[in-house]
């Protein structure tokens, strides 16, 4: 997962050999999670919207959160672009790495992409990421990167790894996704009326349970009697 044009699509492209994911635009072209096979079967990979979308952003977050939720999982990779400073690009790392702090550490890599467009190499970044934000699980592609070598370097970094098992809910989908304050308020706002709604009608379900007599509904078009 990442920020729009970061190159997650043109990622899934190359490992899987799928066509028309990727686009030149800079604005998301993926609109929802796509699950896709590698060709020998031995990585199953979801390509994601973006997360910093400027329209749909809510609804992409809720596809990131199903991917999330589709099945246990090896690796969630942040995928970054290069950038010709090299802080820009780990702060970009930490934008999420901070967010995923619920998150078991070791699920997250990162993965950079578009190296071929800066001088500096990987030797130059991966001692300073694993400073700075503690990953030292990082994989990198550039514009002739073949998908053999990039499948080659994510099952690396996925074995003798964990198999965890995440989960996405109400409780926290407003700390791992950086939703708009009047978006988090108005979806905060309808998931505590719901909550309110449950908790009534719990109570008068219980209520109804140890309720003796006869019941009356008084509105004369829906006068009925229950005993």
């Amino acid at each position: 997962m990442g920020d729009v044009g970061t190159g997650k699509s043109t990622i899934v492209e190359k490992i899987t050999g799928e066509n028309n994911r990727s686009s030149p635009l800079n604005e998301s072209f993926t609109k929802s999670t796509a699950i896709f096979r590698v060709p020998d079967g031995s990585l199953v990979v979801a390509d994601t919207p973006g997360s910093n979308s400027l329209k749909e952003q809510l609804q992409h977050n809720v596809w990131i959160a199903a991917a999330i939720n589709y099945r246990p999982v090896s690796i969630i990779f942040i995928v970054v672009k290069a950038e010709a400073r090299i802080d820009c690009v780990i702060s970009n790392i930490r934008k999420y790495s901070d967010r995923y702090i619920a998150l078991p550490f070791s699920v997250i890599a990162v993965l950079v992409t578009h190296m071929d467009k800066v001088e500096w190499r990987k030797e130059h970044i991966t001692p300073k990421v694993k400073k700075e934000i503690g990953i030292d699980k990082i994989a990198f592609s550039s514009k002739n990167t073949k998908g053999e070598i990039l499948v080659f370097d994510i099952l690396k970094i996925c074995a003798g790894g964990k198999v965890y098992n995440l989960t996405v809910n109400t409780e926290n989908f407003f700390r791992l996704f950086n939703i708009h304050d009047s978006l988090r308020s108005i979806l905060q706002s309808t998931n505590d009326e719901v909550e309110q709604f449950i908790a009534k009608k719990k109570a008068f379900d219980e209520a109804r349970k140890v309720f003796k007599g006869n019941l009356y509904f008084l509105n004369p078009d829906l006068y009925h009697c229950n005993k």
